[in-house]
């Protein structure tokens, strides 16, 4: 049996999951602060700002996952001084992220408070 149309229900269900889906989605940020004015604006900005969060959180942790393999000399031909520089950077790039989760959860909480004091 061809799996052709097997695919097509399971894409409209996606579809039709996704249309559904009571997560706001902000495209163009710049715009959309311009133009908050009710709660429900800076709810979809405070949802904005913590799924960047979680994303910034989720890349801190992978630079950390690396910074530990490169120190242990991982995929750098067993050039243990490469392997630190690579480490190093990981770990910088691991607390950059971390403070931009920190900066967007803190952008996210202002649009929550600004969305209570709309009301």
């Amino acid at each position: 049996m061809p799996r052709m149309p097997l695919l097509v229900p399971l894409f409209a269900s996606v579809l039709l999951l996704a249309a559904c889906s009571t997560t706001p989605v902000v495209t163009d940020v710049p715009a959309a602060l311009q133009a908050a004015k009710s709660p429900a604006d800076h709810l979809k900005l405070a949802e904005y700002f913590d799924t960047k969060a979680a994303a910034y959180e989720a890349e801190a942790a992978e630079h950390g996952r690396l910074a530990v393999a490169y120190q242990g000399g991982l995929g750098v031909g067993g050039r243990a001084e490469k392997g630190a520089s690579m480490a190093s950077h990981c770990r910088f790039a691991q607390t950059q992220f971390r403070n931009a989760a920190g900066e967007a959860r803190s952008l996210a909480q202002a649009h929550r408070d600004l969305a209570s004091s709309a009301r």
